[in-house]
């Protein structure tokens, strides 16, 4: 079953506020309903849009609708150890870092460790009572 088609995510497109311009894509799920946790992902495929802020923005909107408006009680992503950009963007939105699974995935000719983030309903209405 493909994402549109699944009621436990939602996907949706990244865009420039000033023309539209789709840039990437950002995903909550699948969600699991009982345990009330989702899967986020996110990438900005457009390399002159890198570095601007527009990943920190869509998450923290979509961390903000997941749980505000679904009312999921985790939220977890994974980045490639190499990828201290998204690390970067988790931790900025209120992720812990909550662990490493060491050389798991193949990376230009090796291997590269996956950095494992979440983040709990409760850290996140802690983090925006702040702001």
């Amino acid at each position: 079953q493909s994402a549109r088609q699944d009621p436990r995510v939602c996907l949706l497109a990244i865009t420039k506020s000033d023309g539209g311009e789709h840039i990437g894509n950002i995903k909550i799920g699948p969600a699991n309903e009982f345990h009330r946790f989702a899967d986020v992902s996110y990438f900005i495929g457009a390399r002159d849009s890198w570095g601007c802020g527009f990943a920190s923005e869509a998450l923290a909107a979509v961390v903000s609708f997941a749980f505000r408006d679904c009312g999921l009680h985790r939220l977890q992503a994974g980045v490639y150890e190499c990828n201290g950009a998204s690390a970067a963007v988790l931790r900025k939105c209120g992720f812990i870092d909550e662990g490493c699974q060491r050389s798991k995935f193949r990376s230009d000719g090796g291997f590269d460790s996956h950095l494992l983030f979440g983040i709990l309903a409760s850290e996140w209405r802690s983090l925006a009572e702040l702001t």
